[in-house]
């Protein structure tokens, strides 16, 4: 049986709508379909910045889990992705930051039968 594809758990920050586009668009590739976001904007950020990248988002038909606004702490993405992934559920989880466009030796589906298979943790890392 093949597993199903792992939900991507990611915390995005105000980075460029473009950037959020190819993002997207390769972890599709790779056959992601469930994108646990969340979106954090510290306070310098400005409201229309903030705005066009949730529109983005929307229009790339991503809702994210949650939106907060405020100092970014050394345990900011920490929580988010914790609370993202425990929302989730069991099962693999795929976590990448914004700027990361991980690849695989093969596709996402056997990498992850290999892993369950052979009982072994497996990071891209």
């Amino acid at each position: 049986m093949t597993p199903a594809p792992p939900a991507l758990v990611a915390v995005i920050g105000p980075v460029e709508p473009a950037l959020l586009t190819s993002w997207t668009t390769h972890y599709r590739r790779l056959g992601i379909t469930d994108f646990r976001l969340a979106f954090h904007f510290p306070d310098h950020v400005l409201s229309p910045w903030r705005h066009q990248l949730l529109a983005t988002a929307a229009e790339l038909g991503i809702a994210p889990v949650t939106v907060s606004t405020g100092p970014w702490h050394e345990h900011t993405n920490t929580e988010h992705r914790d609370a993202l992934r425990e929302q989730s559920g069991p099962g693999w989880h795929l976590l990448a930051d914004s700027d990361e466009f991980h690849t695989f030796p093969a596709p996402l589906e056997e990498v992850i039968a290999t892993a369950e298979e052979t009982g072994r943790r497996w990071s891209a890392g």
